[in-house]
């Protein structure tokens, strides 16, 4: 009988096969059926109608689910229902635990309303998904983890679906996830460390034991997470590290930290704050904690003090002396650690030692570094100074001779030295500068021999310190005087004469005259006799030039200009005869030698206003610049027609003041009666004849 059935199946699925071609089959798929219909062949031949989610397929292939001679594998079924094929491929899920064919518990054509998925909840064995009900989570209902309903299938679409929730904790308990795991913690789940009896209870968690139970599986925080747990953190509770996020209130299922992304460079700074800030320098601040400082005991530098490089670490080079200190004689003071020292620009050395040389240097050396003296091999031998570079004086000369003799100069003072064996402080801060520090060590044998203007130069102006008494050239031209001429040729001594004022010992020699009270009114007479005895004034430079032959005058009458006749005059004509004529006081008015000639009887301004010394004759005065401009008949009356005993100001302009006469003699009209007194008023320059009145 079974031969014959599966006969008639094998012809039934070759017929199908046969009137369902390639085309055949994009035409049944391309046009949907009517949802009750039923395939002819589906009813004469199989054994009866499929349910509701397959019955699409009977308008298909039969191939789609059958295979030739070979029932239904499971292949088939999986191509459709992928998510039972993902289910499967893991290790525990319930249909990779049957270990049946689909077929097995899924079968079909046995009507429309066929449900191939019923069991029995009451006495299902959950064991079977691979995820056991134990504890509270036996006692549970079905639905209350199975929340999903059937809506998407065709048969009983508002019953529960028990397919799919993954068996996690995270599946239920999500929402109540305190942890916010980031990266592989975050695909961990909870019954990696907690335990259904004890949830509260994650002891592999702890490194103190909070119960005897013993975990299904441990926890190690040293191989599973970034950090390891040793030393004084071995008896730390979870809770110390893993605190309470920002804004939670302290309750059970408070969220707490776990994550802490700056683990890899500040691990101490996670949990401690760091009590170094702003005392380190920025190379030491950048290391981790764990540079310095070990687990066992945080007051411990095992690490530290065998294997800290002081030299390049920090800005402090351990060498000489100090390599064998311990670390406390610097970095402890009064019971206090200490790390930063704040004396940096003085190479630290002040920060430990006290600068016995305060006050000594000038400024600007007494900030600086010990070390650029001192070295803590040696520290009584003094390094090599170079005093050219490092002061503001360059040894030369005789100086040079003395360089290793320093106490020449910086000598002992009355200040003592806070070193022992006790010493006095030597003299290092000179207060001259503006004059070379000469006088710091030598006295001024110029004092009050100089003007003030050179007594306050530097002896480096005129000395030097390869030969003291040999002088440098002197620039005369900075002085009062300038020498020019035949001054240029006289020797310094000429006028610097010896004065009775003796250098002070060893020298004997006589100062020399370096001051001239008359040089400001460049009087010669200051050196000089005087040939015209004062009578010509003291600046012989008014005639005199020292570029010429002194002899021979340079032209002085520039205030009164030599031309004409008087460029024909000898000296005498103007100065006297006499050897000491007078030169000096001769006024440049003609009237100081020409009064006896003046016709105008001094009536008249200065002569050189109308006459010139070329033509006295011929003067530059017109009447028309005058208050009566001469007209008519005027312009050839002689002056003296008009102005006569020389009289040239005050002379009226009426016609009355000079023809008087000559109206009077007129008759008819008679000009005595009145009404002629304005000769103007009848006749003008150009024509006297009257007007007929």
């Amino acid at each position: 009988m079974s031969r014959m059935l599966s006969l008639i199946f094998s012809i039934y699925i070759a017929l199908c096969s046969a009137f369902t071609p390639a085309h055949g089959q994009a035409q049944l798929r391309a046009k949907a059926p009517a949802p009750s219909s039923q395939g002819i062949l589906n009813k004469l031949l199989a054994p009866g109608p499929l349910m509701k989610g397959h019955k699409d397929l009977e308008h298909a292939d039969c191939l789609s689910c059958h295979a030739a001679g070979k029932g239904v594998p499971d292949r088939k079924c999986l191509d459709c229902h992928k998510d039972i094929r993902q289910s499967m491929a893991k290790p525990k899920s319930f249909h990779k635990l049957t270990a049946q064919p689909c077929i097995g518990c899924h079968s079909d054509h046995q009507g429309r309303d066929y449900d191939a998925v019923q069991f029995e909840t009451e006495v299902f064995d959950h064991s079977k998904t691979g995820s056991p009900l134990t504890k509270e989570h036996a006692k549970l209902e079905c639905s209350e983890c199975h929340t999903d309903t059937r809506k998407e299938k065709a048969i009983r679409p508002n019953d529960t679906r028990f397919f799919g929730p993954v068996a996690s904790c995270k599946s239920c308990h999500i929402k109540n996830d305190v942890h916010n795991f980031k990266g592989k913690w975050a695909a961990m789940d909870c019954n990696e460390c907690h335990r259904e009896d004890t949830w509260k209870v994650a002891s592999w968690f702890e490194t103190k034991k909070l119960s005897g139970l013993r975990p299904q599986q441990g926890f190690n925080h040293n191989t599973q997470t970034r950090y390891t747990i040793d030393g004084k953190h071995s008896n730390v509770g979870c809770n110390d590290c893993h605190k309470l996020i920002p804004n939670q209130k302290a309750k059970s299922d408070a969220e707490r930290q776990y994550l802490w992304p700056d683990l890899k460079t500040k691990t101490c700074e996670s949990c401690h704050k760091n009590p170094h800030i702003g005392k380190f320098p920025p190379a030491l601040q950048a290391k981790s904690c764990t540079d310095c400082h070990v687990t066992s005991g945080w007051t411990n530098f095992p690490a530290l003090e065998k294997n800290f490089d002081h030299n390049h670490l920090t800005r402090f080079a351990l060498t000489g002396s100090h390599k064998d200190i311990e670390c406390k004689s610097c970095h402890l003071r009064d019971g206090k650690p200490i790390y930063k020292f704040p004396n940096d620009y003085a190479g630290f050395c002040v920060s430990c030692h006290s600068n016995i040389h305060k006050d000594q240097f000038r400024r600007d050396y007494s900030s600086e570094s010990c070390a650029t003296c001192h070295s803590t091999t040696t520290f009584s031998e003094l390094k090599p100074f170079n005093h050219d570079k490092q002061s503001n004086f360059k040894l030369t000369g005789d100086h040079w001779r003395i360089k290793d003799q320093c106490i020449k100069c910086h000598t002992p003072t009355n200040k003592i030295l806070t070193d022992k064996p006790v010493k006095y402080a030597g003299r290092f801060v000179f207060d001259h500068p503006e004059k070379n520090y000469c006088i710091d060590c030598h006295t001024n044998v110029h004092k009050d021999q100089f003007h003030s203007k050179f007594a306050e130069k530097p002896c480096s102006d005129c000395h030097t310190t390869v030969d003291f008494f040999k002088r440098l050239p002197f620039n005369h031209s900075t002085t009062s005087y300038s020498i020019t001429g035949k001054h240029s040729d006289v020797g310094c001594i000429k006028c610097h004469t010896p004065t009775k004022i003796i250098f002070p010992p060893p020298s004997k020699k006589p100062k020399g005259k370096y001051i001239f009270p008359d040089l400001s009114s460049r009087s010669c007479a200051a050196c000089h006799n005087d040939p015209h005895k004062g009578k010509l004034g003291t600046r012989c430079m008014n005639c005199h030039s020292e570029s010429h032959n002194w002899s021979s005058i340079e032209d002085f009458h520039k205030n009164f200009l030599l031309v004409g006749a008087h460029n024909l005059l000898s000296c005498e004509q103007c100065h006297g005869q006499d050897n000491h004529r007078r030169l000096t006081g001769a006024s440049e008015r003609c009237v100081f030698c020409h009064k006896k000639d003046d016709n105008h009887n001094g009536g008249l301004p200065e002569c050189q206003q109308c006459h010139s010394q070329q033509t006295w004759q011929a003067t530059t005065f017109h009447h028309s610049m005058s208050q009566f401009p001469l007209l008519g008949a005027h312009r050839t009356v002689e002056c003296n027609a008009c102005h006569r005993n020389g009289q040239y100001q005050g002379t009226p302009t009426d016609c009355a003041s000079c023809h008087v006469k000559d109206a009077r003699a007129v008759t008819f009209p008679n000009h005595s009666l009145p009404g002629f007194e304005d000769c103007s008023e009848c006749h003008n320059q150009f024509s006297f004849r009257g007007k007929g009145r």
